[in-house]
């Protein structure tokens, strides 16, 4: 396979061999003009290996960034990762979007060429000893594939094999392929975004009712950010619908110690334990409702539920 830098160096040379060539036709014999116009082809030229270089120096490079299919093929190539920096990165997170084209995520996929270790695959969420792909649409509507890559050493590069199903495409595709985050700083992971990412996509699948694969897509949301409520608010909720109770209220009870004025996890727990007949418990977790946000929708659903346990009812 020839390498990358060879093509750019190829490309330097070959694009001011066109713009002489092309100032000489234009310019009826004067070669001052193809002169002239061969040194714009070497600025650019130099401008572009320059531009290519820079990025190279850039903490976490990626080859290719961007990549074209033709309409109803299949495509299989090499992705390449490299950790530039003097230290090891633990956790980068790379976008796969597609700019252009009328294929989905879910006909990427992405595996390390390294499967000495296990590689599972739970409904459409893609597991591998150092890889963690999900599928989500971004605000611009365009669909991407993003996947997590785990510790890669200082100075060294991971090898990744993609396939691309575009047997059913009809239009010209178009990939483009990018680091949107990663470690900043030894043993420390940089996210905004993704646990979001991973909260989501496990939120969609249990409306779906796939709630193992939920599941481990919250384990991935709290390692990412273990300090968002909301996670374990979710989790608990596909817990509960599993009949494992205790387990949610454990969840439940995870969000309340990371925010205790966290209402929505007061009153699940209210809830459960309405379920289960204890409605003394019931009852405390809504009045910690009512205590917490009292003019709320949630506060009103909360004293109605009182109303009705203290008339006997359990609805």
């Amino acid at each position: 396979m020839i390498s990358s830098d060879i093509i750019i160096f190829a490309l330097a040379a070959f694009i001011p061999i066109v713009f002489f060539g092309s100032g000489l036709l234009l310019s009826s014999g004067r070669k001052e003009r193809g002169v002239i116009c061969a040194v714009i082809g070497i600025l650019l030229s130099s401008f572009q290996v320059y531009l290519y270089y820079e990025q190279r120096k850039s903490p976490v490079f990626v080859n290719p960034t961007s990549y074209s299919i033709t309409p109803k093929s299949n495509s299989h190539f090499l992705f390449k990762l490299t950790n530039n920096l003097d230290f090891p990165v633990f956790d980068i997170a790379i976008r796969i979007r597609i700019e252009k084209g009328d294929l989905t995520s879910e006909n990427i996929d992405m595996r390390p060429v390294d499967r000495s270790k296990t590689t599972s695959d739970l409904g459409g969420v893609k597991i591998h000893h150092d890889l963690f792909g999900f599928s989500y649409t971004d605000k611009e509507g365009r669909s991407v594939a993003q996947y997590d890559v785990y510790d890669i050493d200082r100075k060294q590069t991971k090898t990744f094999e993609v396939k691309i199903d575009g047997s059913q495409t009809t239009k010209e595709v178009e990939l483009s392929f990018a680091v949107v985050e990663f470690s900043e700083k030894p043993k420390e992971i940089v996210r905004r975004k993704s646990h979001f990412g991973f909260l989501d996509k496990g939120n969609a699948l249990a409306k779906e009712k796939k709630y193992a694969e939920a599941i481990v897509n919250y384990e991935k949301a709290v390692s990412v950010d273990g300090k968002s409520p909301r996670v374990y608010l979710n989790w608990g909720n596909v817990l509960l619908e599993m009949g494992r109770v205790d387990d949610a209220i454990a969840k439940y009870n995870e969000a309340i110690a990371l925010d205790p004025k966290y209402v929505s996890a007061y009153f699940n727990l209210g809830v459960v334990h309405l379920k289960t007949g204890k409605k003394s418990e019931a009852a405390a977790f809504f009045s910690k409702v009512l205590e917490i946000e009292p003019e709320s929708e949630i506060a009103k659903t909360a004293k109605n539920t009182i109303d009705l346990i203290k008339q006997g009812g359990t609805s």
